[in-house]
């Protein structure tokens, strides 16, 4: 038994790590959002990286497979040690606490999976690699485990208990408006943006997705003072194309008043929408999970950004309805980008967007699992 530390609440992950804008990194911020309400939160990973981050009062990890790598799982394995947790944690700390699954792959006492299912996600990378036998069968060499894992995953969903649908939230610190101003300064500086320039993030990109060469166009034809739109997201080479494409300049060579500049991945999202002037919300194709989308939303109505955004996209609902611009079809992009681009407008919004920000608070989600695992 280990005296020194006594979980309130356990979370059960398959595997943790430190890859940014993944299910695996929102499990760790809803640890340490848990611990900064004083909980002791116990880690059950399958696996798991060393996180620094995690080195903190109130956090242990339990990794029940020191050795595996990311793509090592063992499903029956772990499904076994999953079923076992209650009595191992008893056991090995002498209390009973809660187990919150976060995976699809085994329940606890609350089942709150989060993101796309392994199976889901195996479906997805398999029809991207159609094209290209070598990659697929790469794939499917490496995750030899995946058939043995779908099995498990669909005996969960029909033995799980409800599923507990977590409200989508921004782990992002709410920000004084002196520490937003000096990120914003320092963002701006870093890229190069003047002062006569607007800075416009889109949500993290993929050429594939329906409305990103829409949103790019209607962006180049802006008539607003000059903009650098901030291009995060995979496939940086071929985001460049298309916002060469859109009318965009990228080089700075080219004849255009409009700039993109495109980062690739970016675990800096938090700063870059602190000083941003507007966030642009396409869509989520097929290499983009809607969990992605919804927290690039909800961290923008953190940050206290107004949004233009298609209808239907996952965290929208949070935004302040004077502070966003919602594009019904590919035809409305020109007139809500417009829209956007109104002085009066902005100035307006970003007033709105800031009495906001709480909509959004993590909080929320740890008072639905609170609330579920019947913690006081």
């Amino acid at each position: 038994m280990t005296a020194s530390f006594a979980p309130d609440i356990v979370l059960l992950a398959e595997y943790i790590d430190s890859a940014a804008w993944t299910p695996n990194e929102r499990i760790v911020e809803l640890a340490l959002a848990f611990a900064g309400r004083g909980r002791s939160v116990l880690m059950a990973a399958d696996g798991a990286d060393h996180l620094p981050a995690l080195d903190v009062a109130g956090v242990r990890v339990w990794r029940r497979n020191k050795t595996r790598g990311q793509r090592q799982l063992q499903p029956r394995a772990f499904r076994d040690w999953a079923d076992a947790l209650p009595r191992l944690v008893e056991q090995r700390y002498g209390v009973r606490a809660p187990i919150v699954s976060t995976v699809w792959l085994a329940s606890g006492d609350v089942h709150c999976p989060i993101g796309p299912s392994i199976t889901s996600q195996a479906i997805e990378q398999v029809l991207s690699k159609l094209c290209s036998p070598p990659a697929l069968a790469a794939f499917v060499y490496e995750r030899a485990w995946l058939p043995r894992a779908a099995m498990l995953e669909r005996a969960t969903r029909t033995s799980s208990p409800q599923i507990l649908h977590l409200p989508i939230a921004s782990a992002l610190p709410k920000l004084t408006e002196a520490e937003r101003d000096a990120i914003a300064r320092r963002v701006r500086t870093v890229l190069g943006v003047r002062a006569d320039e607007r800075l416009v993030v889109v949500a993290g990109t993929h050429p594939d997705q329906p409305g990103v060469e829409h949103a790019l166009r209607a962006l180049a034809k802006a008539d607003s003072p000059p903009l650098v739109i901030v291009l995060p997201g995979m496939l940086a080479y071929k985001l460049r194309t298309t916002a060469l494409d859109a009318g965009l300049s990228v080089t700075g060579s080219e004849d255009a008043r409009h700039r993109a500049v495109c980062i690739g991945g970016t675990r800096s999202m938090g700063e870059l929408l602190a000083a941003a002037d507007l966030a642009v919300v396409t869509k989520p194709g097929r290499r983009m999970a809607k969990h992605c989308l919804g927290r690039f939303c909800a961290d923008a109505v953190r940050s206290g950004v107004p949004i233009v955004a298609e209808a239907g996209s996952p965290g929208i609902e949070l935004a302040h309805e004077d502070a966003i611009h919602i594009v019904a079809d590919a035809s409305d992009w020109p007139d809500a980008v417009g829209g956007a681009s109104d002085a009066s407008w902005l100035k307006r919004a970003k007033a709105a967007a800031w009495l906001r920000r709480d909509a959004a608070d993590i909080g929320r989600q740890l008072d639905a699992i609170e609330s579920a695992a019947g913690l006081s």
